[in-house]
């Protein structure tokens, strides 16, 4: 997190991965679920950081509450796992997103 953006804003892990957020940016953001499929909510202050393990194959999005919207506006990003394809990357780049954080 960095500039009120997720960098990446799309990633593509292994079913079984723990993704690491770093808040790199000089104000608080939040790591919370967009979709159904899974659930967090964390704040994550400047300097910090949260996990998440996704065990199963799908797509999760996420937002900050602070500087984004559930609709993916914004501060925003997803997340592919495992066979799963990111059909409409956040931001409009091809899904692969620079690779993954474990």
């Amino acid at each position: 997190m960095t500039g009120s953006q997720f960098q990446p804003r799309n990633i593509h892990v292994d079913a079984g991965t723990t993704v690491t957020w770093t808040n790199e940016d000089s104000r608080a953001h939040t790591v919370t679920s967009a979709s159904d499929n899974w659930s967090k909510d964390t704040t994550v202050a400047p300097g910090e950081e949260t996990t998440h393990t996704f065990a199963d194959d799908g797509v999760y999005d996420v937002y900050c509450t602070y500087h984004g919207s559930a609709e993916l506006t914004g501060m925003s990003m997803k997340v592919g796992v495992g066979d799963a394809t990111i059909e409409n990357p956040v931001g409009g780049d091809d899904g692969g997103g620079g690779g993954a954080y474990g």
